[in-house]
């Protein structure tokens, strides 16, 4: 981790550019709503599923990895490791959650011949030590990662009706754990390939594109239809980010309890 004093450089995410002051120099009607609303920060944002559900919960959202996106949703962003992120930094806002790479202890990736554990390096006791000192924190990942969770979540309490994707979250606050119901006989299994052999090959019988279209997998995710409405031309993420992120869905429903603690 760097030293208290490693600078931070915030920058303007494309989709949320400054508005110039007004002509009086007090501050404009849009510079007040977002001064009122809380703050969150999303580290290992990836292309910002996570991002999107804050947002839908109220806050203004600062993202944090260390590749940016080409089209990251949230206001500001950080290009920078995580772990080099100043603790005094993290305590300046109100929430912060948490998404470190899953790829050690993810059953696709374990599935595969040549896996080798020693090249996947888990963050997780690191991301709980700089968290430790924050009153609102969430960390995200997948079932067989050492969180301590209290809390699971699945596409079903949030009407994902072709989804499942069971994630962990060890949060710092109490989050009520909706039913989880059953999985869904069609669900869609969504990995960063999209062509997971339990939807692939029903798909070719059918005389359809294995894979299926990025604005499915977008849909089926919880994402808004902002996000794909101009496929083929644009969407949001792509596969691979979609493949890695967190449904919009779960981050807001845990946003918007965290919210309860301000």
């Amino acid at each position: 981790m760097g030293s208290e004093s490693d600078a931070v450089t915030v920058k303007r995410s494309s989709n949320h550019q400054r508005r110039r002051p007004n002509q009086t120099g007090t501050p404009s009607p849009h510079t007040e709503r977002i001064r009122m609303k809380p703050t969150a920060l999303d580290l290992f944002c990836g292309g910002g599923g996570t991002t999107i559900g804050l947002m839908q919960a109220g806050f203004q959202v600062t993202g944090v990895d260390i590749i940016q996106p080409k089209n990251y949703p949230g206001h500001d962003f950080i290009k920078k490791d995580v772990r080099d992120i100043p603790i005094d930094f993290l305590l300046g806002f109100d929430y912060v959650t948490a998404s470190p790479p899953c790829h050690r202890h993810s059953i696709a990736t374990r599935s595969q011949r040549d896996f080798d554990r020693e090249k996947y390096p888990c963050y997780i006791e690191q991301v709980r030590e700089m968290l430790r000192d924050h009153p609102l924190y969430s960390i995200e990942n997948v079932p067989l990662a050492p969180l301590r969770t209290s809390l699971i979540l699945t596409g079903q309490p949030f009407g994902l009706k072709r989804l499942w994707r069971k994630r962990h979250f060890e949060n710092s606050f109490i989050v009520p754990q909706p039913s989880l119901g059953n999985r869904p006989r069609n669900c869609i299994s969504v990995t960063t390939s999209m062509c997971s052999n339990n939807h692939y090959y029903r798909r070719k019988k059918l005389g359809l594109q294995g894979r299926p279209p990025l604005w499915v997998c977008l849909s089926i995710m919880g994402y808004p239809r902002w996000t794909w409405k101009h496929y083929p031309k644009w969407t949001l993420l792509n596969y691979h980010e979609v493949g890695n992120s967190v449904p919009p869905p779960y981050a807001r429903y845990i946003a918007e309890h965290a919210k309860a603690y301000l």
